[in-house]
């Protein structure tokens, strides 16, 4: 029986903008997995109000930007907007580039063999056209390749979690927004 185990980590820090050009972000990140991990975040709530408490101890008057780094759970980001809400903060939701290249690398294992280096540079060129801001398109020229390359549904799997994944959550991955203004796209 597989089992999974999720976890919420709510921080905060104090950092000033990252100096990181896209190929380094993307480098050569490699995932064994066949599927993305999925998380499932049963609370968190206190942890929230405490890392955007921290937040605020150190910017009182909501003066500095505010960039919140999320994996893409729905109840994460739910309880990110909720406690912004209630403390009047204007954040700016962008996700972990680590958990995007996981599922970008279970749709790479659905057109490639483990073994296959080519892989790697499918893969590269996907994140590094969703780092300039295309995620739809990445997702939609993904759904294209499936179907063109015929494949049946039982290996769709990883393609079908990408191309959801992507789709989904679009408004949280303006990487090119996100780079021109400094911010971080994955934890350092």
């Amino acid at each position: 029986m597989l089992r999974t185990c999720a976890l919420t980590v709510f921080g905060e820090t104090d950092s000033s903008p990252a100096i990181s050009g896209r190929d380094r972000l993307v480098g050569r990140y490699r995932s064994t997995r066949s599927s993305p991990g999925l998380s499932s975040s049963a609370g968190g709530d206190e942890d929230c109000r405490t890392a955007f408490g921290q937040a605020e101890a150190r910017d009182r008057h909501h003066v500095r930007t505010w960039v919140v780094l999320v994996d893409g759970d729905r109840h994460q980001i739910e309880l990110v907007q909720a406690e912004a809400g209630r403390r009047n903060a204007a954040v700016h939701l962008v996700i972990d580039l680590v958990h995007v290249q996981e599922y970008v690398w279970a749709a790479a294992w659905c057109f490639h063999a483990r073994d296959d280096p080519a892989a790697e540079d499918w893969v590269a060129v996907q994140a590094l056209a969703v780092l300039a801001g295309r995620a739809r398109h990445v997702a939609e020229s993904i759904a294209a390749q499936a179907g063109a390359c015929g494949l049946a549904d039982d290996r769709r799997t990883g393609v079908e979690a990408c191309v959801g994944y992507l789709t989904n959550n679009t408004e949280y991955l303006r990487y090119d927004q996100a780079l021109a203004s400094g911010w971080r796209s994955r934890p350092e």
